[in-house]
Formats: C-alpha cells, sequence, structure tokens
C-alpha cells in the first residue's frame, strides 16, 4: 500500500467521535525542504509526526479507550519488570521504526 492509503485506513480505523479532525485533512502530500505535510480544512498545514505521534490518537488506535486498559511487561536494563499500556508501547515501537506508516500498517 502506498502511504496516502495506509493512513486513509488508518484514518477510517478511527472511532466517528474521534476521527472529525483527521477526517478533514487533505491526504495529498506537500513535500517542503524534505517534510512531508498535509493539508487540513483548506489552510493548516500539520507534520505527519504531529498526526501519528500523538497520545490521543495512540489510544484510540491501539486501544486505550476500551473498557479494560491492555498492558504490556518488560523487563528493563535492571532486571526490573515494567508496566506500561499497551499503546504507549506501540507509540515507542512506531517511533523507533524508518517508516511509522508501515508500523501502523501491520495493525489494519
Amino acid at each position: 500500500m502506498t502511504d496516502k492509503e495506509i493512513l486513509q485506513k488508518v484514518i477510517d480505523k478511527l472511532p466517528e467521535n474521534f476521527s472529525d479532525f483527521y477526517k478533514k485533512i487533505n491526504l495529498d502530500i506537500y513535500e517542503i525542504n524534505g517534510l512531508y505535510l498535509y493539508e487540513i480544512d483548506g489552510w493548516e498545514v500539520i507534520h505527519l509526526r504531529d498526526l501519528i505521534y500523538n497520545h490521543d490518537f495512540a489510544k484510540e488506535f491501539f486501544g486505550e479507550r476500551a473498557k479494560k486498559t491492555q498492558i504490556m511487561s518488560y523487563v528493563d536494563f535492571h532486571n526490573n519488570v515494567c508496566n506500561i499500556p499497551k499503546w504507549k508501547h506501540h507509540l515507542q515501537q512506531m517511533v523507533l521504526e524508518e517508516d511509522p506508516l508501515k508500523y501502523l500498517e501491520k495493525f489494519l
């Protein structure tokens, strides 16, 4: 899938009450000085990272808003068991990816 198709499917997956803002986005990409920007409502321009690295977005897309928050456990460098919400784990992983949209594509 193209980046545009992935982003459209991600937006379609969001709940209606949350996605009103995202549905106003013109998915035609503008490249300015190596940054990929999206137009909102014909007047505001926003960077991709501001759309998908947003905590509220991650909570909606990865499931924080469910009745019971899913927790992921991992062991840190000091052998301590750490518990973090699933959405936060996925947000961290997405930030580390070279292509964050390809990371999101796995969950469509």
